[in-house]
């Protein structure tokens, strides 16, 4: 995942969905936008 949000490059969004502290630091060092799993869930029809 931090090879993929490092090979985005420049201009172009990457979101990263995880509750991992540690994966959240190394992938917005990157410039990558980092969301949690609760987001996701959200946007479900049944709220699960």
């Amino acid at each position: 995942i931090t090879e993929l949000a490092a090979g985005a490059g420049p201009g172009r969004e990457c979101v990263v969905v995880t509750a991992d502290r540690e994966l959240r630091r190394r992938v917005e060092a990157y410039g990558a936008r980092c969301v949690g799993p609760r987001t996701v869930r959200a946007g479900q029809p049944d709220g699960r």
